[in-house]
């Protein structure tokens, strides 16, 4: 079943994974952006650039 989450839920949830995994992004706390952005570089770094420009232009 799904569930809908309130976007200030999901930062708080973000926020607390990263937070037991010692994670940071620069000193500032991990938001939801800044853990997409992180993934579409990853991936755009190991060659799927593509494939993410491709869904992008959908």
């Amino acid at each position: 079943m799904r569930e809908n989450y309130k976007p200030a839920a999901v930062e708080l949830i973000i926020e607390e994974i990263a937070k037991a995994a010692d994670v940071r992004a620069n000193n500032f706390k991990v938001t939801p952006h800044k853990l997409r952005h992180t993934c579409a570089t990853v991936l755009y770094n190991d060659g799927e650039g593509a494939d993410l420009l491709a869904t992008a232009e959908k």
